[in-house]
C-alpha cells in the first residue's frame, strides 16, 4: 500500500491494535484516509511522524517499508515474530524475502 502521491509504501502482515485511536490523531491533523485498513496508518503515520509512528504502533506484525526519497527498503519486525531478510537483484529487480527465526532479535535495517 502506498500514500496517495505514491512516496511512502508499506508491505504488511498483522494487526495494528490500536489503529482507530491512531486514525483519529491523523484525521485531526489533515490527513485523508483512502480505506478501512490498520495498513493505511502506518503509510500516514509516517508521513507524519517519520520513524517515531514505529513507537506508537500497538500490534503484533511484520513490515517492510519504503520511500521514494530514501530510494530504499526498511525491514522491521514485532517483538513477537523476528524475522531476517535476504535482498538482492536479478535481471534489475530487487527482491526482498524474509526468512523467519523467532530466537533473535534484529532492529529495523536498511536494505536499500
Amino acid at each position: 500500500m502506498s500514500d496517495q502521491e505514491e512516496s511512502v509504501w508499506v508491505v504488511f502482515n498483522g494487526e495494528i491494535y490500536n489503529f482507530p485511536e491512531l486514525k483519529k490523531q491523523l484525521e485531526a491533523l489533515g490527513h485523508v484516509f483512502r480505506t478501512r485498513c490498520d495498513t493505511e496508518v502506518i503509510v500516514l503515520g509516517y508521513k507524519q511522524w517519520g520513524d517515531e509512528v514505529l513507537n506508537r504502533l500497538n500490534g503484533m506484525f511484520g513490515l517492510a517499508f519504503g520511500t521514494r526519497a530514501a530510494g530504499g527498503w526498511w525491514l522491521l519486525a514485532t517483538r513477537l515474530e523476528l524475522s531476517r531478510s535476504t535482498s538482492g537483484s536479478t535481471r534489475g529487480e530487487s527482491i526482498l524475502a524474509p526468512r523467519f527465526d523467532r530466537s533473535s532479535t534484529l532492529p529495523a535495517r536498511n536494505l536499500g
